[in-house]
């Protein structure tokens, strides 16, 4: 507890102070990829398992025929499953007999209970915009970028051998369930656009690393990442690389990221977003993710969105409790559509 020294004098005791009955917000809230995936969260009620249909096998493909060739058709089975077990969190408000006597009557500028429960909201907010990065390491977490979207071994271009959603994956084993894993034993220098990997003094090639991940994730899916992910250091040394190859100082960006606050340009087809909470390490070490929106899903039981439970007392306390709970899990239904470049080295930009 903080100890008071407040000058007190004839006229402090004489007028109270004027407080504004807004708890501004100090915990760092910025993370689009949280605030986009809640546009296109799907929702359940009850089960064991969080079940996700696959198409994994082909149909046998096109035949083609002439005159009286005979067909040959043949029963196929060319579904299968993901099951992912949900997840629960929650963030609990409590509140002791003395805090709820000492703020009450007139002399309250704003209720206790009411601050205590938005900012409780706020710290649900802000730890699940930490949590969408979570490596698996807690099997009762969410499941995050760093278990689903994986790096392989160092030094390699293969993804990692692992199980995700019960279904097996390596470099040999169902590769139509692997994402684009890069891993240089090198870590790329500068936020991936050094002068390391360009292929002459002009700079082509300078965004080599990144150009190589879409062109993967393409052959492998057909599709394009439709947002990347990265600290503030990747994020740097990419956009101003970008500014150097234009001749104004504002990349084309997303205009509706931009209009809440978040900084942002456009790399191709995907919208290149700045997230603090993405991993980084000390030095500078830092994971660039490129995301396929569409298969990146925040499943959640329609009873349990940021639900509230009552407050109860123990009998043995003078102790009030209530508690917001949340239950569900981060699926990627498409892993192939999605990259990760593991080891890009931004010391040089954020450090």
């Amino acid at each position: 507890m903080a100890t008071s020294s407040f000058p007190w004098n004839q006229a402090n005791v004489m007028v109270q102070d004027y407080i504004i009955p807004t708890i501004h917000d100090q915990i760092w809230l910025s993370n689009a990829a949280f605030m986009r995936m809640k546009g296109r969260q799907k929702t359940f009620t009850g089960g064991r398992r969080i079940v996700v249909p696959l198409g994994w096998r082909a149909q046998g493909g096109i035949k083609w025929f002439a005159g009286a060739d005979v067909f040959a058709p043949t029963v196929r089975d060319p579904f299968q499953a993901a099951e992912f077990t949900p997840k629960n969190a929650n963030v609990d408000i409590t509140i002791d007999w003395d805090e709820e006597m000492q703020v009450s009557g007139p002399e309250k500028v704003m209720d206790l209970m009411e601050a205590k429960g938005e900012w409780a909201r706020s710290t649900f907010f802000d730890g699940m915009g930490n949590d969408i990065y979570n490596d698996g390491t807690d099997s009762k977490a969410l499941a995050g970028l760093q278990f689903a979207l994986k790096e392989g071994a160092s030094g390699t271009t293969n993804p990692p051998t692992m199980t995700y959603g019960g279904i097996s994956r390596s470099a040999t084993v169902n590769t139509w369930w692997n994402h684009i894993s890069d891993n240089p034993t090198t870590a790329y220098t500068t936020g991936i656009v050094a002068a390391t990997f360009t292929s002459d003094a002009n700079g082509d090639g300078r965004f080599l690393p990144l150009t190589k991940a879409f062109a993967r994730v393409k052959l492998a899916s057909g599709k394009s990442p439709t947002m990347l992910l990265g600290n503030v250091g990747v994020y740097s040394a990419v956009h101003f690389a970008l500014v150097k190859s234009e001749t104004y100082q504002r990349p084309q960006q997303n205009s509706d990221l931009f209009k809440v606050g978040f900084n942002n340009f456009m790399f191709r087809s995907a919208v290149f977003v700045e997230d603090e909470k993405a991993p980084r390490t000390a030095a500078g070490i830092e994971k660039l993710y490129g995301i396929y929106e569409p298969s990146l899903r925040l499943w959640v039981d329609s009873r349990a969105n940021f639900a509230f439970e009552p407050f109860r007392k123990p009998h043995n306390q003078m102790v009030r409790t209530a508690y917001i709970l949340w239950r569900g899990e981060l699926i990627v239904s498409e892993p192939r559509a999605n990259f990760v470049i593991a080891n890009i080295d931004t010391a040089a930009v954020s450090v």
